[in-house]
């Protein structure tokens, strides 16, 4: 039972291998796409800040550190938006007042110099409200990356199952000699 304990716990830390958040290295690319937007509120004002937003936070994980973040309407390379460097273009861009109005998109990072953990993502769209044309509707959502398993940890963690099920129910005909007979 000891050994059946331990491996449990060996598959548990296989799967965690930085926690939250998604682990850039120079020369890595990920894309994030969203199909969809929370509704937040409505605010009254004329100077409604139509259009969207992105933010991003990050932790640095080596030096010397520099990302590329593009922000697509659809999925890359088609319909570019905006794009900006971190650490020298700040964690977010502004988009043009049509960005995202259907709360779709998607987002693209490009690590070029030393590792970044991406620890959330927050898109932002304000659109007029459709009532009240001088008020506005917030909508946003914010998401925090996870890493998929490795296939170490997929591996192991078949491999746990397969010793489970085989300790737990063994094969009752091992054996036994059937014989003929009525």
């Amino acid at each position: 039972m000891k050994t059946l304990k331990t491996l449990f716990l060996t598959v548990a830390l296989a799967g965690v291998a930085h926690g939250q958040g998604i682990l850039l290295n120079a020369g890595d690319t990920w894309t994030y796409q969203f199909t969809s937007l929370d509704y937040v509120s409505t605010q009254p004002g004329q100077m409604a800040p139509f259009g969207a937003m992105f933010s991003f936070s990050y932790t640095i994980e080596s030096y010397p550190p520099n990302v590329l973040y593009e922000c697509f309407e659809g999925l890359p390379p088609d319909g570019l938006l905006g794009s900006g460097t971190q650490p020298i273009g700040g964690n977010g861009i502004i988009l043009p007042s049509n960005a995202w109005q259907d709360f779709a998109g998607s987002v693209r990072f490009t690590v070029t110099d030393g590792s970044f953990l991406i620890d959330s993502l927050t898109f932002t769209v304000w659109r007029p409200n459709a009532s009240d044309p001088l008020s506005f509707d917030t909508y946003q959502t914010s998401v925090t990356p996870t890493p998929e398993p490795s296939p170490v940890a997929l591996l192991v963690s078949g491999s746990s199952l397969l010793l489970l099920i085989t300790r737990k129910w063994p094969n009752k005909s091992r054996g036994c000699v059937k014989t003929g007979g009525q």
